[in-house]
């Protein structure tokens, strides 16, 4: 039986660009699956778009981001991130208990981008 992928609710950043991301920095992404939506913060501005989803595949892309534009020291964070949201092509789950506790995210070359804890 395969496990259902559960994307409600807010999503940690973690892991940026394979360096772990400074406590000081906490962006998170929103999933609104149902309306091929997604919303949160990339450290400092809020954020929202279109995420496409096929699940099956494991394919995921973000289109469309908004930023609010606020100025904030260490925008060069928050900018890393969006180019990956950008860039982002498909997805690997990590699953504990049955449950999605992370999801990997890869652009088509297959480099990890960044990693998403659920909250």
């Amino acid at each position: 039986m395969k496990t259902p992928l559960i994307w409600e609710g807010e999503w940690v950043l973690i892991e940026l660009n394979t360096d772990p991301v400074a406590a000081d920095y906490q962006p998170f992404v929103m999933f609104d699956v149902s309306q091929n939506r997604f919303s949160g913060n990339a450290g400092c501005n809020r954020m929202s778009g279109v995420l496409e989803l096929e699940k099956d595949s494991g394919r995921a892309s973000f289109h469309k981001i908004l930023t609010t534009r606020m100025a904030c020291p260490g925008l060069e964070q928050e900018q890393a991130f969006l180019v990956a949201l950008k860039n982002a092509a498909r997805f690997v789950p990590v699953i504990s208990d049955s449950v999605a506790t992370q999801f990997i995210f890869y652009d088509e070359a297959d480099n990890k981008l960044f990693v998403l804890q659920k909250k």
